[in-house]
């Protein structure tokens, strides 16, 4: 649950894919609609199922964890930096959004997870986001099922000719000012694999996926930007075509793997999508989301809540050094307090003088970290301190 205020970001362990002019990120997206109804066959059912990588299961089991935090006209790009680094999940922004555009959030109700968070953001940006494998995708409305279900096809495309491949999960990074095309050649190289067709110019910070991942994944990341998907072709090349606008697809599962009793409320959120069990077989159609909110477990919700949001502070601070005001702040609120290597002397001993009255933990901190032009995150049971 950081607590964000005006700040830098230094990040090195993160999937940018920032284009100069645009950018390129990720998320996920967890949920689809039901049918009690034997599902009709939308298209070939993918057998080697890119959500049951055990990559893409912790990067599920990361965005069902708890994670609240306040962020105050902080720029997406650094605000997500940050959520990548704590969480240890890549997250990739598309290059039609704008990635230092200011987002303010609420504060957060309750056991808030880090995806219905996530969620959260996209909706003030006017954007969508969802998961592809283990990484977070914030794509513009419309664009990230599509995405989402040409990285499952293709993964399973490749399964289907070289199994061993598919399985395969290799880190990606990049220079500063690389561009797409070198970007492009550079996956070809690493993966071995013949690449046919051309990506339109553009530039990208330096970056890294925060996880290795799949040739499926990388390649829908950078090429999906361009409203392209990448097909695996009889003769085993990788051709660039214009993203196909379908996101619904299909798979079968083992029954025991499924929250079968969420389905009716699934129903109500997702429509068009169904699920038919059979003995100890579930199949499900539907896109991605719907996919994901049946895998997730009911018992993936933390267990244990943390201080209420919507608690009431009151607090009044006379020039104090701001290391002994959070240390006293952690202790009250039960949180392991945690410098970032980065921090000072002196930002640690410098004096501040502030005083609320009836605001909430996030709000508190956020008024800390005002004054003190430091970045305060509070999440899990750490409260992390950054310049």
């Amino acid at each position: 649950m950081p607590t964000f205020d005006r700040f830098n970001l230094k990040s090195v362990s993160l999937l940018w894919g920032l284009p100069l002019s645009h950018i390129a990120f990720v998320v996920l997206g967890c949920c689809s609609a039901i049918a009690f109804a034997e599902p009709v066959e939308p298209e070939q059912s993918v057998t080697v199922n890119l959500l049951e990588l055990p990559s893409s299961r912790q990067a599920q089991a990361i965005l069902n964890s708890e994670s609240r935090f306040l962020w105050e006209q902080t720029p997406l790009r650094l605000g997500l930096q940050d959520l990548s680094q704590i969480h240890g999940i890549s997250i990739w922004i598309d290059r039609g959004l704008d990635p230092m555009q200011s987002v303010t959030t609420p504060a957060a109700n309750g056991d808030s997870t880090l995806l219905e968070r996530l969620r959260q953001i996209a909706t003030l940006i006017n954007a969508e986001v969802g998961l592809i494998e283990n990484v977070v995708y914030f794509g513009s409305a419309g664009q990230v099922a599509p995405l989402q279900r040409a990285a499952v096809e293709l993964h399973d495309a490749i399964s289907r000719v070289a199994s061993e491949r598919s399985a395969q999960l290799r880190p990606w990074n990049w220079q500063e000012l690389s561009t797409s095309t070198e970007m492009l050649a550079q996956l070809a190289a690493q993966w071995k694999i013949n690449i046919v067709g051309d990506l339109p110019h553009d530039l990208y910070h330096a970056g890294e996926l925060v996880q290795p991942a799949t040739v499926a994944t990388q390649l829908t990341l950078l090429v999906g930007g361009f409203d392209r998907q990448a097909v695996l072709t009889a003769s085993g090349r990788f051709e660039l075509k214009p993203l196909d606008g379908r996101s619904r697809w299909q798979a079968k599962y083992r029954k025991s793997d499924l929250d079968l009793k969420s389905l009716a409320i699934l129903k109500s959120e997702y429509s068009n999508s169904q699920c038919f069990t059979r003995g100890e077989v579930s199949q499900v159609v539907g896109v991605t989301d719907f996919h994901l909110a049946l895998l997730a477990s009911p018992t993936a919700r933390p267990a244990a809540r943390m201080i209420e949001s919507s608690q009431a502070w009151e607090f009044k601070v006379q020039h104090t050094p701001l290391e002994d005001v959070l240390i006293k702040l952690s202790g009250s609120f039960g949180f392991e307090l945690k410098w970032d290597v980065t921090c000072t002397e002196e930002m640690r001993q410098q004096r501040i003088s502030f005083e609320v009255e009836g605001v909430t933990t996030d709000e508190l901190l956020a008024e800390v970290a005002r004054v003190s032009r430091l970045k305060i995150m509070r999440d899990k049971k750490f409260l992390v301190v950054k310049p």
